[in-house]
């Protein structure tokens, strides 16, 4: 026993050993029940609510998934009708179009047509008009011809 005493003096162990040891011993128990255990506890809640947050936020995103989805069915809806609202409007201006084109060209024939029964009218009455001056013309072409 000497010689483990020995030894143990050779190290620096002297007789402090024992009280240092319960004080570690002491602070130990202290800490483990007033720090280390409420730590554990609040670590291990806090993970619990993590890993249950991560749970919600996995159901909010299937539903927010969901609800796009939802979303973009609808809007391709509304697109699709607004499509065929715009088709039928626009052949129905398209139609209305053609009425008043044809109409346009009926009255420009119409017109055309007057137009060029008064330009006939109006050469037939110069024709008739210039006949009747011809011989007048021809005399008057005739005395200047003769006079000089």
């Amino acid at each position: 026993m000497n010689a483990v005493l020995d030894i143990l003096k050779a190290l620096g162990v002297n007789e402090t050993v024992f009280p240092q040891f319960i004080i570690f011993l002491v602070a130990f128990l202290f800490l483990k029940v007033f720090v280390f255990t409420p730590y554990m506890a609040a670590y291990e809640e806090r993970r619990k609510r993590t890993v249950g947050s991560a749970g919600v936020t996995q159901e909010l995103q299937q539903e927010i998934d969901r609800r796009e989805a939802d979303f973009a069915r609808e809007a391709r809806e509304v697109n699709e009708k607004i499509k065929k609202l715009f088709d039928m409007k626009q052949a129905q201006a398209l139609k209305e179009s053609n009425a008043l084109m044809a109409e346009a060209q009926t009255k420009a024939q119409d017109k055309l047509s007057a137009g060029k029964k008064e330009v006939q009218e109006a050469y037939a009455a110069a024709k008739s008009q210039l006949s009747t001056f011809v011989p007048e013309i021809g005399q008057t072409i005739k005395q200047r011809l003769l006079d000089r």
